[in-house]
């Protein structure tokens, strides 16, 4: 990993995206608890996020959806980021 990466899961629509979300959170979920440079963002952990009037076309999410999720994915980002010293 560079200088930081944040992976993001969004809320999954049906049975097989839920499978695949688990699997995704069990593997990275590890990696990012084993190192400080990896974050891991599951989408699933904002309640605002599953309200379908953000969406606009069933799964494309409007200005206040994104909004929500940049809120939910900006700690992670801050995070995950180099410390710069100085000069």
């Amino acid at each position: 990993i560079a200088n930081g990466v944040v992976v993001v899961l969004p809320i999954p629509r049906d049975a097989a995206e839920r499978a695949e979300r688990d699997r995704l959170r069990e593997v990275v979920g590890a990696r990012a608890a084993a190192d400080a440079r990896l974050a891991l963002v599951d989408l699933s952990d904002q309640p605002a996020l599953h309200d379908d009037t953000l969406l606009l076309d069933g799964r494309s999410y409007g200005a206040r959806g994104r909004e929500l999720m940049a809120d939910a994915i900006a700690p992670a980002v801050v995070r995950v980021l180099p410390v710069r010293k100085a000069s």
